[in-house]
């Protein structure tokens, strides 16, 4: 049995929030649903916009009660104990869920191959129907043709 592998928000004004928690739902669904998003207090991994006003006081609080933070930040360094580089989209946050599922020891399956495109339907032209040519009648047994006439001779004249 897995085990429960969960995510919180915090620190971060709701459009943000927002977008990433749409983000977030996405790359699960394509890692196989193995994430909880919970309230920041209550689940293991939180992500906190280190950018905001209030991010870093988040992560104070957070990382004293042992929380593994996730730092949502523009900067190239940051003291969490992850990074999540904005801006964000679906792919960088399934590189996350996967690498945060490998730190606590459950990785996750591969993600399913996508489908091959399915080939356009194959086009069959069908002629309209032409009407028929009436038949042409058999030839019918005829006689064997008559021998052709020897010539007669011609007279010759005497002089």
């Amino acid at each position: 049995m897995q085990m429960a592998l969960t995510l919180g928000l915090t620190g971060m004004d709701r459009d943000t929030e927002s977008q990433l928690s749409d983000a977030i739902k996405d790359a699960n669904g394509r890692l196989g649903g193995a994430w909880q998003l919970l309230p920041g207090d209550e689940a293991e991994y939180v992500i906190v916009d280190m950018d905001s006003m209030y991010g870093p006081m988040s992560w104070l609080r957070l990382h004293a009660t042992g929380k593994q933070v996730v730092g949502l930040t523009t900067a190239s360094r940051t003291q969490t104990d992850f990074r999540l580089e904005r801006p964000f989209d679906a792919h960088s946050v399934s590189q996350l869920l996967t690498a945060l599922a490998e730190a606590a020891g459950a990785p996750l399956a591969a993600p399913p191959a996508p489908a091959p495109a399915a080939a356009p339907p194959a086009v069959v032209a069908v002629a309209a129907p032409v009407a028929a040519a009436p038949p042409t009648p058999a030839p019918s047994p005829s006689q064997p043709p008559a021998p052709a006439a020897t010539p007669a001779p011609v007279p010759v004249a005497a002089s």
